[in-house]
């Protein structure tokens, strides 16, 4: 073997070791998504959910919702949220109703992966304390500034839980300054 080849070989193997432990080390992590992030989803909600399957309803009852929500970097989150769902505004009781018919106060936690997957799980304050929950499976894009989203579940007071098919995209406001 020529000293060329014998060189090229370890120039190759030291490539390779230097690549895997790249691919190892984490990338994402809860510290991936901190500041306020504007919300853009859209969707439908089909009907009711138990162990039974789908119970659909008559027709699909679409829903847009906008929001903003502000992650901490360590798991926590705050949201406000404009949701209207088969053309009806959904309205917050107070203490939990902001300007503009914007529904406030809601918190949440999420987790996220060192592969930049995760989840999130946004709790809406109902009356008598009767809590709406999202949970949401997410993808972090440019390791946090943007991010895609659908909701995984969602359970309502006295309904119960539902079938939806709602995706939503997440993208930082960099110029936002709190």
């Amino acid at each position: 073997m020529t000293v060329d080849v014998f060189k090229a070989i370890i120039a190759l193997a030291g490539l390779l070791i230097c690549s895997a432990r790249a691919h190892a080390d984490p990338m994402c992590d809860n510290g991936s998504l901190q500041g306020t992030y504007a919300v853009k989803a859209q969707g439908e909600v089909l009907g009711t959910l138990d162990a039974a399957g789908v119970h659909p309803f008559a027709a699909p009852q679409p829903l847009n919702s906008i929001a903003q929500v502000t992650f901490f970097g360590n798991g926590t989150l705050t949201r406000e949220d404009f949701t209207v769902v088969n053309g009806a505004p959904q309205v917050a009781q107070p203490p939990n109703n902001g300007p503009d018919g914007f529904r406030i106060n809601q918190t949440g936690t999420y987790s996220i992966n060192d592969d930049c997957t995760g989840t999130m799980q946004v709790v809406i304050p109902g009356a008598n304390k009767a809590n709406t929950t999202l949970n949401f499976a997410l993808v972090l894009v440019e390791f946090g500034q943007r991010v895609f989203a659908v909701i995984s579940s969602e359970t309502v007071p006295v309904v119960g839980a539902l079938a939806v098919n709602v995706s939503a995209e997440l993208t930082r406001d960099v110029t936002r300054r709190r």
